[in-house]
């Protein structure tokens, strides 16, 4: 008996702080997200993603990942290079919807920065970066469509909407 408690404790220990990596965000959060091969996040209209490090949602590997913001997406980080959503350079068939708001701060930020294989990028709510050299969408990759329905803010030198 003493063997089954310690086993159960221990796998209880280790399950509740794994996290899966899809994910829905329905109130207020500010813990980075990361999305793998058919994986799908969602913030949800009443959801608050704000993350003061970093980017708040990469997608760095995998095909046939999904991305919904219907809500608040923010980064207060100051760190340069801190995305609202990074899409990585090994990722392909990635789809990103932004129905809701996206916020940046630091220089060098982007609402959407996709450098993958094949994106498609609809934004139909709001983005605003408030960095310099900031975009509110950039995309790199190997083939990107962009459809940009919202509203696209940048307040600094050198930054562009899309």
């Amino acid at each position: 008996m003493k063997k089954f408690l310690t086993l159960f404790f221990l796998t209880s220990a280790i399950s509740s702080s794994s996290y899966a990596a899809s994910f829905i965000v329905t109130g207020a959060d500010s813990t980075a997200r990361d999305l793998f091969t058919a994986e799908t996040g969602v913030i949800n209209s009443s959801g608050n993603l704000n993350v003061d490090s970093g980017d708040a949602i990469t997608i760095t590997t995998g095909t046939s990942v999904s991305v919904t913001n219907n809500g608040i997406l923010s980064t207060t980080a100051t760190a340069v290079g801190s995305d609202g959503i990074l899409e990585g350079g090994a990722s392909d068939s990635t789809i990103i919807t932004n129905n809701g708001t996206i916020t940046t701060n630091a220089d060098t930020s982007s609402g959407i920065n996709s450098a993958g294989g094949t994106v498609t990028i609809t934004s139909n709510g709001n983005i605003a970066t408030n960095g310099a050299t900031s975009f509110g969408i950039v995309s790199s990759g190997v083939s990107a469509t962009i459809a940009n329905n919202g509203s696209i803010v940048t307040t600094k030198d050198d930054s562009t909407a899309i």
